[in-house]
């Protein structure tokens, strides 16, 4: 029962740093385009949690689907023809047997050599996943930038933008709002471009457009 309750929050612990890093390299991506200082405007570790959670869930769900018609299509259809193929005849059975030996030998490996080529396996198997994870990451990463270069595009061509525009006090126009954190906002003067933080505390108005 412990072990189960470690090895479920193990993977909790895993999911969630999945989930977290994917939100980090979207905002990573998004703040370097448009030149925001992450520390000024502070880390909230749920919004970044919830943008990991919203970004990841449908490449997850590809992938999710991708394996499971793959197992689906071995269990089914590519490991019963084989089988009813290895039945059909002793001729063919010596055909696999010599596939068999072609690829693995016919010297039978000691214990030693057969947990070292399950290390292998394993060292590759982990190479593997970690590469994938970068490149979801990178993904991500992307995925931000070609966020705010939308955005800076649509603001120089003066079109309306989907982000909330708000009031700050003390300024005449509204500022496009750009992004929060966990103590200050930052928005940006549609005319000149300039990006003003300013404090949560303070408070301010918004209206979409």
């Amino acid at each position: 029962m412990l072990r189960r309750l470690l090895d479920g929050a193990l993977i909790l612990a895993l999911l969630s740093g999945l989930l977290f890093s994917a939100g980090s390299a979207k905002r990573h991506g998004y703040f370097m385009t448009l030149g925001l200082n992450a520390d000024v405007l502070g880390v909230d570790t749920a919004a970044i949690l919830y943008s990991g959670l919203i970004n990841s869930y449908l490449p997850v769900l590809v992938i999710a689907f991708v394996i499971g018609l793959a197992v689906f299509f071995y269990a089914n259809a590519l490991l019963p023809l084989y089988i009813d193929y290895a039945r059909g005849s002793f001729e063919r059975k010596r055909k696999l047997i010599r596939l068999k030996r072609f690829w693995s030998g016919k010297r039978k490996d000691t214990q030693a050599e057969k947990d070292a080529k399950k290390m292998v396996i394993s060292f590759g198997v982990v190479v593997v996943l970690l590469l994938l994870v970068l490149i979801f990451l990178a993904a991500m990463e992307n995925k931000g930038r070609d966020q705010a270069e939308d955005l800076m595009g649509e603001v120089k061509r003066g079109k309306p933008v989907a982000n909330a525009t708000v009031e700050i006090p003390g300024k005449e126009i509204g500022y496009i709002l750009l992004a929060c954190g966990s103590r200050n906002c930052a928005a940006m003067n549609p005319l000149t471009l300039e990006v003003q933080y300013f404090s949560q505390e303070k408070g301010f108005s918004y209206f979409i457009e």
